[in-house]
Parts: structure tokens; sequence; C-alpha cells
């Protein structure tokens, strides 16, 4: 009898655990692609903190996926973070030659920093242009009296 109660114990408890463990649900981690289509989801709805977030966890499953990349880089940039933004469009160019609109985005940002940063030359060339359409309607009047 003493043996018994040890082993209908022991059966008891191991047809137990593994009821519990037949309805304990396994749940796999997200994929690649439903990380990058969530991250998709919060950059049309503007919220672009979040998408970097979930950006960055899909680089970090593999750095090699250049469309996560560029989507960060696009979020970084409607969030303000421009230099952030650059340098992962330098990464993409440099790592992944052929991607489209790469260059034309580098060069919008240093055109941006530029007029950003000389701001008072674009007001004097304003003026300037004000000043001779003035002269040339002036001209344009006075020869047609």
């Amino acid at each position: 009898m003493r043996i018994i109660i040890p082993i209908v114990v022991c059966i008891f408890f191991s047809i137990l655990l593994e009821a519990q463990s037949d309805s304990i649900p396994v749940i796999d981690a997200p994929s690649k692609a439903e990380i990058y289509n969530r991250g998709l989801a919060l950059y049309k709805s503007n919220q672009f903190t979040q998408a970097v977030l979930s950006f960055d966890s899909c680089l970090s499953l593999g750095s090699s996926f250049t469309d996560a990349r560029f989507a960060k880089a696009l979020s970084l940039q409607k969030k303000g973070d421009l230099k952030t933004a650059l340098k992962e469009l330098e990464y993409i160019k440099g790592n992944h030659p052929g991607y489209d609109h790469i260059d034309k985005r580098i060069k919008s940002y240093y055109l941006t920093v530029y007029i950003s940063k000389n701001w008072y030359y674009m007001l004097a060339l304003l003026l300037l242009t004000i000043l001779i359409m003035a002269v040339i309607a002036k001209s344009i009047a006075y020869k047609k009296s």
C-alpha cells in the first residue's frame, strides 16, 4: 500500500500536467513581414514614432530587409529626424545599389539643409527678382508712352 499511493499520486499529477499543457495555446512570434506590415499601417496612420520602432524590430530579425530600412527612413523624415533618416538612406545607397529615388531624397535633404542654413540668401534673391521685375515693368510702360 505504501508503494501504490505514491505511484497513484505521480500518475495523477502527470495526467493533470499533461492536460494543462494541451490547453495552453502556443503563440508564434510575428514574422518579418507581419512586423513590416504593422509598421506600414502605423506610417499610413501618421504614427511615425511607433512605425520607426516597428521597422527597427523588423530589421533586428534581418538587417538586409531594404524595404523596412527605406520605410524607416521615410518615417524618420516625417517625424523630423532628418539626420538619422539621411544615415538610413545613405546606408541603403551604399549597400543596396539600384534602389529607386535614394539619390533624389538625399539631394532633397541637402537642399533643404542648405536653404535652412542660408535663408538670407534666398530672401536677397527674392528681393532682387522683385526689383528686376519692377524695372522691366517700368521700362515697358515707358516704351508704350
